[in-house]
């Protein structure tokens, strides 16, 4: 059974902002940590779903200096792709263009960057890093 399917840009555009995500989980990795210059580096992944029982997973990964957090998501050095969506029945979802050619990962990053999807994983992933300082903070 194939578990993948396309869908065309303009219908990923339309669930984006008729349907909006809310979050459910994330989980934050320490992937590199410089107790030295109080720098960690930290990989995450951000779950969300909406009413219509779709899913997307938001890869990302963290720079958090003394005074500075600098945010990504994916990792193109790994291949790790930014945004994975899947359908109500967990199939996982490819875009196409209106000829039916595959749309690139830098394109689907940019629609979903410009969504309501994109500014709420940046409100929730500030406060996973907060909450994350504070959980190192009272280990150490």
């Amino acid at each position: 059974m194939n578990r993948h399917h396309s869908i065309e840009k303009q219908q990923l555009v339309r669930m984006l902002e008729d349907a909006p995500f809310e979050h459910l989980t994330s989980s934050v990795h320490v992937l590199e940590e410089d107790r030295r210059d109080q720098r960690h580096e930290l990989a995450g992944v951000s779950i969300y779903s909406n009413a219509q029982g779709w899913m997307a997973q938001i890869n990302w990964r963290a720079v958090v200096d003394s005074d500075e957090v600098t945010l990504r998501v994916g990792d193109s050095a790994s291949g790790e792709r930014a945004y994975e969506l899947r359908d109500e029945q967990r199939m996982q979802v490819s875009v196409e263009d209106e000829g039916g050619e595959p749309v690139s990962e830098d394109e689907v990053s940019a629609i979903v960057a410009q969504s309501p999807l994109a500014k709420s994983w940046e409100q929730d992933v500030v406060g996973v890093l907060k909450e994350t300082r504070e959980r190192q903070a009272t280990v150490h």
